[in-house]
């Protein structure tokens, strides 16, 4: 990671001046954070594969006659969810900023760098709050590609598989339920009668269920107001964040996914609320001590992670309409 000043030297000058400034001079702009973790469901493994099956039995029930007639085949379908490695590898050079505005960040009184407040800020303030907004892309657009290796960083975007490509790829294996839809919901004006349409080729033997109707933020906001619009004030709102009911389904709630919003894709997907899952390693993150090579401050960190379906069958997707 280089750090770049070139603005704060044209306008402040190549010195250190302590006018009484810290860390709440700084500024970052507003970046997206996870939405995953409010709605899948965490698990842990020691695996590199998270080895799953559902099991599915025939129709068991017949009329009485005194005869035995055995009814009635169980099926046991594979089902693994793969977690892959995950990395952040930082190589900070800190005298990059020691004799300039935010030489306050510089170690005046520590010898050693990887103990500067700069190091810190960098790895606990802007990494973290980057890692989370590349999070949120990957667990929508995600496909995972193998690392390019040679010293070349790879893109966020190929760490895992994310739910698109999950549900795309069950979708063509026919493995989960690909829905249609007359209405378009990327159209602001049909977005309430697109997701009444959707949610009606549901299985209603789900109503007591607890289910989750994951869209866009701007999907959601087009429902809403689309709604309003068409039926009056809204009165499904809950208390909580993010969560909004579908009439006469208490249990069914409209999760609005930030990762949809940057790939701009119209999807509409649908599962009981515990069949996504979120598997992690139960080692965790393994981060290293900050090491230092010369005047540089190496930060690694590593840790195992996956996304997948627990049964692809109970999944209903709309994949959205290419001309909008």
């Amino acid at each position: 990671m280089s750090i770049t000043l070139s603005t704060i030297l044209s306008q402040y000058g190549s010195y250190y001046l302590d006018a009484g400034q810290n860390q709440n001079d700084i500024l970052r702009s507003f970046l997206r954070t996870r939405t995953l973790p409010t709605f899948a469901q965490r698990r842990y493994t020691r695996n590199d594969v998270a080895q799953l099956s559902t099991a599915e039995l025939t129709s068991v029930l017949q009329p009485f006659h005194k005869t035995t007639s055995h009814k009635g085949n169980a099926t046991f379908k594979a089902n693994e969810i793969r977690l892959r490695k995950v990395k952040i590898d930082q190589a900070i050079t800190p005298d990059d900023i020691e004799e300039s505005y935010l030489g306050f960040l510089a170690g005046m009184e520590a010898g050693q760098r990887a103990n500067w407040p700069i190091v810190r800020y960098i790895w606990e303030v802007l990494v973290a709050e980057k890692a989370q907004a590349d999070y949120e892309e990957a667990d929508w657009d995600g496909d995972h590609t193998a690392a390019p290796g040679g010293g070349t960083a790879g893109s966020h975007l190929h760490i895992y598989d994310g739910i698109k490509k999950l549900v795309d790829d069950g979708i063509v294996a026919g493995s989960m339920n690909d829905v249609s839809l007359t209405n378009n919901p990327a159209v602001s004006t049909e977005t309430f009668a697109a997701v009444e349409e959707f949610i009606a080729q549901l299985p209603q033997h789900w109503a007591g269920r607890q289910v989750d109707i994951l869209m866009s933020q701007e999907m959601q906001l087009n429902y809403l107001r689309d709604k309003r619009n068409v039926h009056g004030q809204v009165v499904t709102y809950t208390n909580e964040a993010q969560n909004v009911a579908i009439d006469f389904r208490p249990n069914w709630r409209i999760v609005p996914f930030g990762g949809m919003d940057v790939a701009g894709d119209n999807y509409i997907i649908a599962t009981p609320r515990a069949n996504l899952l979120h598997y992690l390693k139960t080692d965790g993150w393994r981060m290293e001590a900050p090491q230092t090579s010369g005047r540089q401050v190496l930060l690694l960190a590593d840790w195992f992670e996956g996304l997948g379906f627990g049964v692809n069958e109970m999944v209903y997707a709309y994949q959205g309409d290419a001309s909008a």
